[in-house]
């Protein structure tokens, strides 16, 4: 994948050397960095996994930064999830989301804002989705019920052999 998805997390504690060992299992990210209010614990991490430590302001300013997972405590989920919205970042938040109804609905209200306004830029700016795909396949001339296709799977059981 040519352009994989930043991902910051915010919440430098013991959970989040779960996320930061298990990222590279996922394809389409990229951790890129790391904030915590404890600058010494997200120097740690940063260090630990080759990541930046940066404040939590310089993250969410962060133009590599597309994704903010937080790792916060729970007390902090809602303020540091809707700073994350404000600044244009997609959000992943351990749980609990939030702690109360209220704080649920007003991040989705920013949530559904901001998708406005993506859709917006992209009905604004036109975009031609260009796919090519190329694969060769050497079969047989006996071989029965083989279909070329655009994603190159082949179910055996439309597979037979002509005799």
């Amino acid at each position: 994948m040519a352009n994989k998805l930043g991902v910051g997390v915010i919440g430098c504690g013991n959970i989040s050397k779960a996320y930061f060992s298990l990222a590279p299992l996922f394809r389409g990210i990229k951790m890129r960095a790391c904030a915590d209010i404890n600058m010494d614990a997200a120097k740690a991490r940063a260090k630990e996994f080759k990541l930046r430590a940066e404040t939590v302001n310089d993250l969410l300013k962060d133009d590599e930064i597309d994704i903010v997972v937080n790792l916060t405590i729970p007390a902090v989920h809602y303020e540091v999830s809707k700073a994350a919205l404000d600044a244009g970042k997609h959000v992943y938040s351990e749980k609990p989301f939030v702690l109360s109804i209220e704080e649920g609905l007003d991040l989705k209200k920013r949530a559904e804002i901001y998708k406005q306004a993506e859709q917006l830029a992209l009905d604004d700016s036109a975009a031609i989705p260009i796919y090519y795909y190329v694969s060769q396949n050497i079969v047989a001339p006996k071989v029965q019920g083989f279909v070329d296709n655009i994603q190159d799977i082949h179910r055996t059981r439309w597979l037979s052999i002509k005799e």
